[in-house]
């Protein structure tokens, strides 16, 4: 049981802004109803302990189980102050706009020298007809001829 304190994962996970309040009371939920019901179950355990039992070894272990499951509670709880305190913080920053044309991205690439990749294109098509044509090659539109039969 040592060190079972220490056994969490931080997740992290994005969620549109909307249904942020929805996230938030399913954190709670899970923490009060699920975490809750468990504490509260272990708590009337040790409340039908025997006054002759308190120094046993169960008691104990009943006991650090209890403080377990508070301890994961307040992290649950602690969860859901981060996102809530991370949320008010970005409210109160104010929205920052580019400083400069550097930090735009432009919406589709710059049309200028599509002239140009165009004439390269058409000559590249040239070359290769010329390279087909000395070599004896048969044009390139013609489909191949089926070898098969």
């Amino acid at each position: 049981m040592q060190g079972e304190e220490d056994n969490r994962a931080t997740l992290q996970y994005s969620i549109q802004m909307q249904e942020l309040p929805e996230e938030i009371g399913r954190l709670i939920e899970g923490a009060t109803t699920t975490q809750l019901a468990r504490v509260n179950k272990k708590t009337r355990k040790l409340l039908a302990y025997e006054e002759e039992n308190y120094l046993s070894e169960h008691f104990r272990e009943d006991i650090h189980m209890l403080r377990l499951m508070l301890a994961n509670l307040d992290a649950s709880l602690r969860d859901v102050d981060n996102i809530i305190s991370g949320f008010f913080s970005m409210m109160e920053q104010p929205q920052e706009e580019p400083e400069n044309e550097e930090d735009t991205a432009e919406p589709f690439p710059p049309t200028e020298g599509v002239e140009t990749l165009s004439d390269a294109t058409e000559e590249l098509v040239k070359k290769l007809k010329l390279f087909k044509e000395k070599e004896g090659f048969k044009d390139a539109e013609e489909p191949p001829a089926n070898t098969s039969e």
